[in-house]
C-alpha cells in the first residue's frame, strides 16, 4: 500500500522522505530515515521528518491512505502562506494532521510538545499557527480514507484510483 501512496504523492512534490523501516521494493529515489522516536506514535515520526526536511514545505501523509488526492495535496501546498506553520484540512470539523503541510517553523513547537510528554498531534497543533482548510464533498473526503485491515485493502485495491497508481490503468 505504501507504493500506492508514494505513486500518488510523487507528481505533486519534489522529494519524498519516508520515516520508518527501509523497503527495497520502492522507488530508489525515495529517501528513507529511521524514526528517531520508534514506538512513540505519529508525532515522533512527524518531528523526525521535519528534522530531515530540506525544502520550504513538507507534506505529511499517512502510509495507509491509498486514495490520497494529488489535487488536494497541491491545493493544500498552494494555500500555505509564510505566516503559517501548517496547513491542516478538517474533514467534518475534525483536523487531519497526517494529510497536511508543515513548514520547518513548526518543528520547535512540535518538539516542545513532545518533550513535555505529549504524543498527540491534534493537541500539538494548538501550539502552531495553522491555516485550516474545511473539506466538504465526497471528492475530497475520499483522500482521507485510511486502510486498517487486509479486508479493507482488498476492497480498495480494486478501485480505479489504486489500479492507476500501480500502473494498471
Amino acid at each position: 500500500m505504501l507504493d500506492v501512496v508514494v505513486a500518488r504523492l510523487a507528481p505533486v512534490v519534489d522529494d519524498i522522505l519516508i520515516v520508518g523501516p527501509r523497503r527495497e521494493d520502492l522507488d530508489p529515489s525515495v529517501t528513507w530515515v529511521d524514526d528517531s522516536f520508534p514506538g512513540e506514535g505519529p508525532l515522533g515520526g512527524l518531528i523526525t521528518g521535519l528534522r530531515r526536511m530540506t525544502s520550504l514545505l513538507g507534506v505529511a501523509v499517512g502510509c495507509d491512505m491509498p486514495l490520497l488526492s494529488p489535487r488536494l495535496v497541491k491545493s493544500l501546498v498552494d494555500t500555505w502562506d509564510s505566516e503559517s506553520q501548517a496547513v491542516v484540512p478538517r474533514l467534518l470539523g475534525r483536523p487531519q494532521p497526517l494529510h497536511a503541510v508543515y513548514s520547518p517553523d513548526a518543528l520547535g513547537p512540535l518538539e516542545s510538545a513532545f518533550v513535555a510528554g505529549g504524543r498527540s498531534i491534534q493537541r500539538a497543533l494548538r501550539d502552531l499557527s495553522v491555516q485550516w482548510v474545511e473539506i466538504e464533498g465526497s471528492r475530497d473526503a475520499e483522500s482521507f480514507t485510511s486502510v486498517n485491515t487486509p479486508a479493507e485493502w482488498e476492497r480498495l485495491s480494486g478501485t480505479a484510483a489504486v489500479r492507476e497508481s500501480l500502473g494498471g490503468g
